[in-house]
């Protein structure tokens, strides 16, 4: 089951596009970078956040789901 947070934070991203910068999302949503950094590991294991030089910058693939859903 997803929470609201993880759910909201994945919208937000997605309506960003590529070249995210998740930490200033995740700060706007009020989310701890903590969690918003468990998060991100957690997208990247399953395929769907890719990165570069940093965690904290990068771009859903085309892997991931349009939305999620709890």
């Amino acid at each position: 089951m997803k929470h609201l947070d993880e759910i909201e934070y994945y919208a937000a991203i997605r309506a960003k596009g590529r070249g995210v910068f998740a930490d200033v999302v995740a700060d706007r949503l009020g989310i701890e970078w903590n969690r918003a950094e468990y998060l991100l590991e957690k997208w990247t294991r399953a395929g769907w956040w890719e990165w570069g030089v940093s965690l904290r910058s990068g771009w859903l693939t085309d892997e991931a789901p349009q939305e999620l859903t709890a």
